[in-house]
C-alpha cells in the first residue's frame, strides 16, 4: 500500500522522541509509525503488563495506546512467548519492507508501459479495501473507516504531499537502481532535520550534523560513480526527499489539528488520493496505454500489482507489531539494518551493474545513516538537562 513507498529507507531515528513528524526508512515516513512510536512510549513500563492482559487495552481512554496495546496482547497470545513475538514482529516488519520495495521496482522498471499513476492507484484502492474489510472484521479501532467531508478538507494539503512522495518515489525507482535509491533515502533525514530545527525549534547535536554530513558526501560521491547515472532519476530521487521531508514535517502540524484515528490516516490518504492520481493518469493517457498494452494484462504482472498493493497494507499491521513488542531502539536497529539485505538484494535481482568505488561510497553513506541512529538514540537516553 502506498503510504511511504513503503519500504525505501530505514534510518528510524527521528522518532526516538516521540515526534508525530519524524521519518523512518522504508515506511518510515508514515504517521502511521511515528504515532504509534508516540503511543509505544506513554505507555512506559505498563506495556509489558498491558500486553498480557488484553482486557487492560479496552479500557484505555487512549485509542492509539489501546490499539498498541490490544494488538500486542493478541500478537504475545498468539506466539505464546513474549520474546518469540519480539523476533517473529521484527523478521515480519522486516520482510514486508524489503519486499515491497522489490515489488515496485520490479513494478517500475521491469515493464516499459509507461502507466506509473494507475499503478499507485491501484495500490491505493487495495489499501482503501484492506482498511473497510479490517473495520467490519473489528481489527482496527472503530470508525477508521468514517468519512467526514469537514477532515478531508483539513486533510487535503497533507494528500498533496503524499501523492507527491509516491510518485516521485516510484518514478525514482523506475529509473535508479535500489541500492542507490536506499541510499539516496537516507538524505530525508537531512531535510526533517533541517526542517524540524527551522520551523519548530528542535536541538540538532554536532553528532547528527556530523552523521548527515557523512550521509550527503558518500551518496554524491557514489552517484558520481555510478555507471548507470541517470539524470531524471536523480531528479525524482531528490524530489522525492524534498516531498518526503515536506509531508513528515506537515504531518508534525497537521496531526495537532486533525484528530483521526491511525487507520484513519491511511485511510484518508488513500482515499484522497485516487482523485488526484485517476486524473494524472487520464492526462498522461495511461488508460489506453493499459488497454493496449499486452503484458499488462498477463497474470504476472495482475499479481506482482497485486502483491505489492497487499503487502503495502500488512507494512502497517507489521510496523504496529513490532512496535507494541520491541523497544525503540530495537526496532530503530532493526529499521537501518533492512538497508543492507535491501540494496543487496536489488544488487543482485536486478544485476545492477556497480564499481568498487560506488560500492565504498554507498557504504560510507550507510554507516553514516548507522551513526545517524546511533546519535538519536544516544540524544533519548540521555537526560534532557545535560548538553548534548
Amino acid at each position: 500500500m502506498p503510504v511511504s513507498l513503503k519500504g525505501i529507507g530505514g534510518g528510524g531515528g527521528n522518532f526516538y522522541k516521540g515526534r508525530e513528524g519524524s521519518t523512518d526508512d522504508d515506511e518510515a515516513n508514515d504517521p502511521l509509525m511515528v504515532t504509534m512510536r508516540q503511543a509505544k512510549g506513554q505507555q512506559g513500563d505498563s506495556s509489558s503488563s498491558s500486553s498480557t492482559t488484553p482486557s487492560s487495552s479496552s479500557s484505555s481512554s487512549s485509542s492509539s495506546g489501546s490499539l498498541a496495546t490490544s494488538y500486542a496482547a493478541a500478537t504475545v497470545t498468539s506466539l505464546g512467548d513474549p520474546a518469540s513475538a519480539a523476533i517473529v514482529s521484527c523478521f515480519a516488519y522486516t520482510f514486508c519492507s524489503i519486499t515491497m520495495v522489490l515489488a515496485n521496482k520490479a513494478l517500475a522498471s521491469q515493464y516499459r508501459a509507461d502507466v506509473d499513476f494507475l499503478v499507485i492507484a491501484f495500490q491505493s484502492v487495495c489499501a482503501v479495501a484492506l482498511v473497510f474489510g479490517c473495520d467490519a472484521l473489528g481489527v482496527i479501532q472503530p470508525g477508521s473507516t468514517k468519512f467526514d467531508r469537514s477532515v478531508a478538507i483539513q486533510w487535503l494539503p497533507v494528500n498533496v504531499f503524499f501523492v507527491s512522495m509516491l510518485s516521485t518515489g516510484f518514478l525514482s525507482l523506475k529509473h535508479l537502481n535500489v541500492p542507490m535509491v536506499t541510499i539516496f533515502k537516507n538524505l530525508t533525514n537531512v531535510g526533517i532535520m533541517w526542517g524540524e530545527w527551522y520551523f519548530y525549534g528542535a536541538h540538532v547535536s554536532v553528532g547528527a550534523i556530523l552523521s548527515c554530513a557523512i550521509m550527503i558526501l558518500g551518496a554524491f560521491l557514489a552517484a558520481a560513480n555510478d555507471i548507470t547515472f541517470s539524470g531524471i532519476g536523480y531528479f525524482w530521487m531528490v524530489s522525492n526527499c524534498c516531498c518526503t521531508a515536506g509531508y513528515v514535517l506537515y504531518m508534525k502540524h497537521a496531526t495537532k489539528t486533525v484528530r483521526l484515528p491511525k487507520f484513519g490516516m491511511v485511510f484518508y490518504n488513500n482515499l484522497l488520493s485516487l482523485p488526484i492520481l485517476l486524473a494524472g493518469a487520464a492526462v498522461r493517457g495511461e488508460f489506453r496505454t493499459f488497454l493496449g498494452t499486452g503484458e499488462l494484462h498477463t497474470t504476472s504482472y495482475l499479481s506482482l500489482s497485486l502483491y505489492a498493493g497487499l503487502v503495502g497494507f500488512f507494512l502497517n499491521l507489521a510496523t504496529l507489531w513490532c512496535v507494541s513488542n520491541n523497544s525503540a531502539t530495537t526496532y530503530a536497529v532493526v529499521g537501518a539494518l533492512n538497508k543492507i539485505p535491501l540494496a543487496v538484494l536489488g544488487w543482485f535481482l536486478f544485476k545492477t551493474p556497480i564499481t568498487h568505488k560506488a560500492l565504498v561510497f554507498l557504504s560510507m553513506s550507510m554507516c553514516g545513516g548507522f551513526l545517524y541512529t546511533y546519535t538519536k538514540m544516544r540524544e533519548v537516553d540521555r537526560p534532557p538537562n545535560l548538553p548534548r
